[in-house]
């Protein structure tokens, strides 16, 4: 294969270039399928509207889409939660004859040890049980996450170019990574263990009516009712915090958009000391959340405390359960059929607990499905159209009206009009913002016009398979676009199966061989995020070689010379005489011809040449700017800056952010950190004393405080991070793992999980302690040699769930590591997507996000026998 830069890379004051060639392309046949017609564009706006106001994405979408290893695991996992929750039940019958047997003089002590053997098989029974709820959730949980994020962002890189100006580069960038590592990260949670907590808790509320109505079926008729309380505030609550948490998450959304937009442009926010204004940004968009947060938390308490219904019916159940004693019903009968209702109400509760994670993995599934649902209306996966033998490479542009989508009113070309024969050079050239880009942009149909055709040896592009079209024309946008791998990699964009040979044929008429011989790598150099860490002129190079990779029937050449060295635009001049030249202005051509015509007609062309030439003649006698030879180096990683920026206390933040810690930070050190807010941690934990004693007491003294307190916990934890990483030297920036995909990932997840420590798991944990010692005391003065027993096993319990934590922290570290490197690949891919589309590279990305969640995949098998083995600990 041999190729040539030839007198298509110029550069004409700022313009662009297209090059036609006549080649002869490999047979392709024409396709099968019929043309697609215009109305196909409106048909896909009115069902991705239909989609919008209907909402189709839940959870019950993750689980349709599993396939029938996925449907296996959950049934056993569904079968192993059920027998985890009729635990109970099972214990309930057997202490109810043993206690039916402790009023009765004929009980022996083989009746004890025979009642003794049925607990034991009840808890080998259960235990078996649980082993599947816990390894069979888990395990479907990692597949279908993978699944879920392969599909994702396969759906983000399908859209159209048009999609991304109307949402807003930054913010969808930013939203892409929460959904991708945060969204996917809560329903994984919510299938891992909510689920199961969920099935386990319903089982347990059913099996525990049927054994009461069993025991004492007049009990239970008096007594169940009022349990059947407990659901309409907990559907009520429930449905009104998916709202809230819906809210909560479009801040986020936009706190993270000037997050990705902050880290991406660090060098410019440096240059104009804007980090303050940065974070003040941030600060602001991050307000919204705490009065969310509040009324969440008012929310989740109510619905917390609506299970205090439970000790209304203790109450209701002893006193008929003593009415029926006295009419002679067994007294062991009548107490367990009480326990078992308790029980049931209490399990009601837990399961209700789980809705509110249900609903948050609802909400979502609704922005992971809205995106996989929505159908572009310039479809990259659409196979129709036809395709051309031969291929001669003759371009005309018919009337052309165009807007931009973000801009509608707009209109950037009016009745344009070009033809471009086979084999010609033409140079487009104008003002900035006079259309000249937008010619580029139609020609790969990342738009389509408004009105008028563009035609391919007379063919209207839009019924030419939209792969083959773009498959006959190599781009170089006017940044050069890079991504974070090796040299050879990104060149491979242009063509993924080509051979070294081909890649170093295409480097060398790019003039990039040599400065990639002397790099210590050489083509299997990083290159950075963004390309970060090569010159402007590499990355030019580079882009170009990219583009040569796929020998293009059609070169377009967007501004693409600008960032190269003298002797690449000493072939400027050298070209001019012969390429023609059009000028465009205000969206139409209003010169064409030779560049000798155009001067010598002293029109709009010829003043702009000799503007440019008075501007060069300026910067040349004030500095030299000498453009980078053949033998460029790397450019510096990064020069240390002296930030005198502060972060009023805050600065006891240290730089672990630069490298991995060798500990975790101690729940003290967090609290620490929230010292202006003590009022809130103790009334919360005050709170969580009496939940063990009261449960509607709980509900107001604790959720609300300590969600408020999270809420706002969570709100500086991200605060200070962010301000802590803006004084940071660029250098930090140019490492691996500190990319704005990887850090925006890195504030929505550990932010989360230590809002999580904070408002969930310090109430469990003051809950269980007041639990748990009031327990003690109560069993010590009740029976002290029973009570000594149950302490007695204790200590292997917290031994297995301690092990378990441990491992699981372990692994927890690798798994967010690699969730780290997907969220990067995915904010790339987003920053990058006209490269991907233009060069058809959708596949490519998503392989490489397949090679980024190896390690994940591998520790998250781990995690399910773990989950699997720890289960048993605390149901037998």
């Amino acid at each position: 294969m041999t190729m040539k830069l030839d007198s298509a890379v110029y550069k004409f004051l700022g313009g662009l270039q297209l090059k036609t060639s006549k080649k002869k392309s490999r047979e392709m046949g024409e396709s099968s399928s019929e043309n697609k017609d215009d109305g196909s564009l409106g048909k896909h706006e009115e069902e991705n509207e239909e989609m919008i106001r209907t909402k189709p994405g839940s959870l019950r979408m993750v689980l349709k889409d599993s396939d029938w290893k996925d449907v296996l695991l959950m049934v056993m996992g569904s079968i192993g939660s059920v027998a985890d929750g009729s635990a109970m039940a099972l214990i309930m019958l057997c202490l109810g004859s043993l206690m039916n047997g402790y009023g009765s003089s004929a009980l022996t002590l083989h009746d004890i040890n025979k009642y003794a053997m049925s607990l034991l098989y009840v808890a080998v029974g259960v235990g078996s049980g649980a082993f599947l709820e816990g390894f069979c959730w888990a395990r479907t949980a990692e597949r279908q996450t993978l699944r879920l994020r392969r599909r994702y962002l396969g759906a983000v890189l399908r859209q159209d170019v048009g999609f991304f100006d109307t949402n807003h580069g930054a913010s969808m960038t930013s939203q892409v990574v929460s959904s991708i590592s945060t969204d996917t990260l809560t329903i994984q949670g919510v299938l891992t263990e909510k689920i199961a907590n969920f099935l386990m808790h319903m089982s347990t509320f059913i099996t525990g009516q049927l054994v009461a109505l069993y025991l004492s079926w007049r009990l239970a008729i008096v007594a169940i009712p009022a349990l059947s309380m407990l659901i309409i505030p907990g559907l009520v609550y429930g449905k009104l915090l998916g709202g809230v948490g819906e809210e909560i998450q479009e801040a986020y959304a936009i706190a993270g958009g000037i997050v990705e937009q902050t880290i991406s442009s660090m060098r410019t926010v440096y240059s104009y000391v804007a980090e303050d204004r940065m974070l003040k940004s941030y600060k602001i968009a991050l307000e919204p959340t705490l009065k969310l947060g509040i009324k969440q938390g008012l929310l989740k308490g109510m619905a917390m405390g609506s299970i205090g219904i439970t000790f209304a019916v203790w109450a209701l159940q002893g006193w008929y359960g003593s009415t029926l004693v006295k009419k002679n019903a067994k007294g062991g009968n009548v107490f367990t059929a009480g326990v078992s209702i308790v029980y049931a109400g209490l399990s009601l509760g837990g399961a209700l607990i789980n809705v509110k994670y249900l609903i948050e993995a609802n909400v979502a599934a609704s922005r992971i499905f809205e995106m996989i649902h929505r159908f572009p209306n310039i479809d990259s996966e659409d196979q129709q159209g036809i395709t051309v033998l031969d291929v001669k490479g003759e371009l005309e542009f018919k009337d052309i009206n165009f807007a931009y989508p973000s801009r509608p009113e707009n209109l950037v070309l009016r009745k344009f009009g070009l033809r471009v024969m086979a084999n010609q050079t033409v140079g487009l050239v104008g003002k900035s913002g006079s259309g000249k880009s937008t010619i580029i942009n139609l020609l790969e149909r990342f738009y389509d016009p408004l009105e008028g055709i563009i035609l391919l040896d007379g063919i209207d592009i839009k019924t030419l398979q939209l792969r083959w079209l773009r498959s006959q024309m190599g781009l170089v946008s006017q940044e050069p676009i890079l991504f974070a791998t090796s040299i050879k990699e990104n060149i491979l964009f242009g063509k993924d199966e080509a051979s070294m040979e081909e890649i170093v044929v295409a480097a060398k008429a790019a003039n990039a061989h040599n400065f990639i011989n002397q790099l210590p790598d050489g083509y299997d150099t990083l290159v950075g995020q963004l390309g970060n860490q090569m010159s402007e002129g590499q990355k030019q190079r580079i882009s170009i070689a990219r583009a040569l990779l796929r020998d293009p029937k059609i070169l377009l050449l967007d501004e693409a010379t600008s960032a190269l060295d003298s002797h690449s635009e000493k072939a400027v001049q050298d070209a001019l005489n012969q390429a023609s030249i059009g000028l465009i202005q205000s969206g139409e051509v209003v010169e064409s011809g030779f560049h000798d015509e155009l001067m010598g007609r002293g029109g709009s062309y010829s003043g702009m040449v000799q503007l440019q030439r008075a501007i060069i003649s300026d910067d040349n006698a004030s500095t030299t700017k000498s453009m980078e030879s053949n033998t460029s180096d790397f450019l510096d990683k990064g020069t240390p800056r002296t930030a005198d920026m502060q972060i009023s206390s805050h600065d006891k933040i240290t730089n672990q952010l630069q490298e991995d810690p060798k500990g975790s930070p101690s729940l003290w050190y967090l609290m620490c950190m929230t010292v202006s807010e003590w009022k809130s941690t103790v009334l919360g934990c005050i709170g969580g004393v009496c939940y063990g004693m009261i449960q509607p007491l709980y509900s107001f003294c604790l959720a609300l405080p300590l969600w408020d307190y999270g809420r706002e916990f969570d709100k500086k934890v991200r605060e200070i991070l962010f301000g802590k990483i803006i004084t940071f030297e660029i250098e930090w920036f140019d490492q691996e793992n500190n990319s704005s995909g990887s850090l925006c990932s890195r504030l929505a997840t550990d932010a989360a999980m230590v809002r999580t420590l904070i408002t969930d798991r310090l109430s469990m944990l003051a809950q269980n302690i007041s639990s748990a010692t009031l327990a003690v005391v109560l069993g010590a003065l009740l029976s002290w040699k029973l009570a000594l027993v149950a302490i007695a096993m204790q200590p292997f319990i917290i031994g297995a769930f301690y092990t378990k934590a441990i491992m699981m922290k372990s692994m927890s570290r690798k798994l967010l590591k690699a969730q780290n490197n997907s969220s990067e690949l995915a904010s790339e891919a987003v920053a990058n997507h006209r490269i991907i589309t233009a060069f058809y590279s959708q596949e490519k990305i998503l392989k490489l996000h397949e090679l980024t969640q190896i390690s994940s995949t591998k520790e998250s098998r781990k995690q399910s026998w773990y989950a699997g083995l720890g289960y048993p600990s605390h149901s037998s």
